[in-house]
């Protein structure tokens, strides 16, 4: 019996080291077959360069901009292409309205100063414009005066280009060419005749009056006994 109870305890012995073994066998296996798996569905790529190829895709997702995911104008609120056609065809192209204006709209002072000394009229940068119908920003503008004469300004729109200018003698107004004022240089003395301080305002070839006559639109500002004043026309 004691033969027998130590062969059971040997065969027992025997059998649980082989099913370890054989259990350690199989859990290689699967892991090894896993590896595989995964190596072959990542491409065999290391952590590091997954998360390189991930942020590669992303980062060419954000660049493309030709709406990569079909988002309409009116999913944005914005207008469609036919409603931008129909708001164009609907505006009044430039230069058919014969409106001429010198000076910002809401009556700002125009910069303009007069030296007798050194005989020149300079307007100062960004003054807005309309002639004819066109917009323009005019850039700072110095001219020179007549001695002993008076020089006459004009706003003129020459080629497609706007500029004051300076002339010694009147010249008709017309579309083109619209009247701001005179300056008359005496030795060193300065006269500003009828520069405008809050700008000029022209319908056509008829400008707004400093009189209230009919229907005009009459404008002023400070008083004639003033020297220093600019005053409407």
């Amino acid at each position: 019996m004691s033969a027998i109870s130590d062969n059971m305890a040997a065969l027992a012995e025997a059998f649980n080291t082989s099913f370890a073994a054989l259990t350690e066998a199989t859990y290689r296996k699967v892991a090894s077959a896993a590896q595989a798996d995964n190596a072959n569905t990542l491409g065999n790529q290391s952590p590091s360069q997954l998360t390189a190829t991930a942020a590669a895709h992303t980062d060419a997702h954000a660049s493309n901009t030709n709406n990569p995911h079909g988002t309409t104008a009116a999913e944005l609120g914005a207008y469609s292409t036919a409603q931008i056609d129909a708001l164009i065809a609907a505006t009044l192209p430039s230069g058919i309205v014969p409106l001429s204006r010198f000076g910002a709209v809401d009556g700002s002072a125009i910069p303009v100063t007069v030296s007798g000394t050194a005989a020149n009229v300079v307007f100062a940068a960004n003054i807005p414009a309309l002639i004819s119908g066109q917009f323009f920003l005019l850039p700072q503008t110095t001219l020179s005066l007549i001695a002993n004469a008076t020089t006459y300004l004009y706003l003129r729109l020459t080629s497609g280009v706007a500029s004051i200018v300076a002339s010694a003698t009147e010249v008709p107004e017309s579309q083109t060419n619209m009247f701001l004022g005179a300056v008359t240089l005496s030795g060193t003395s300065v006269t500003l005749n009828t520069i405008s301080a809050s700008g000029v305002t022209r319908i056509d070839l008829s400008r707004i009056s400093t009189t209230a006559v009919g229907s005009a639109i009459p404008v002023s500002t400070g008083l004639p006994s003033e020297t220093a004043h600019l005053a409407w026309t």
